[in-house]
């Protein structure tokens, strides 16, 4: 799990090409008048979430993980807290390749990363990641899913 300066992200290409794509679309898009809604960028390999989500205490997020993408996660309103602990190091889980998700019930976060506004955190398929956790009743973010491969 990466947790940088939004202005940084160009920096992180190096990990996927796909990476360009996504500064790209920042760069001519304005992240926060977007309406909730899913918009492509290169089909199913790279598109954006506009969420608006309710505030999470740290007890009530869950753990999740992806096999074929890395989320590049926007905070839009308010600062959002990551649990984070190891795909390794978790219990098992129902994996749903449709959706390329899982959920961790019984996952414990080994420790918590604050994403501040202007900020961007990069979670990667080894990273289990509980989201959501923030302050303020409700978060708008943007997740860029990019594929790995």
């Amino acid at each position: 799990m990466i947790i940088d300066k939004l202005e940084n992200l160009r920096m992180y290409a190096a990990l996927n090409p796909r990476i360009a794509l996504v500064c790209k679309y920042i760069a001519t898009h304005s992240l926060a008048d977007l309406p909730v809604g899913r918009y492509l960028i290169d089909g199913e390999d790279v598109y954006v979430n506009i969420d608006l989500v309710q505030g999470k205490h740290r007890e009530e997020a869950v753990l999740e993980y992806h096999h074929r993408m890395m989320d590049i996660a926007i905070p839009l309103t308010a600062e959002e807290e990551y649990g984070y602990a190891p795909v390794a190091e978790l219990p098992d889980a129902e994996f749903d390749t449709q959706r390329d998700f899982a959920k961790v019930e019984e996952g414990v976060c080994q420790t918590y990363l604050t994403c501040k506004l202007g900020n961007m955190v990069i979670c990667l398929p080894q990273d289990g990641h509980a989201p959501g956790i923030c302050k303020s009743p409700e978060l708008k973010k943007a997740i860029f899913k990019v594929a790995m491969y």
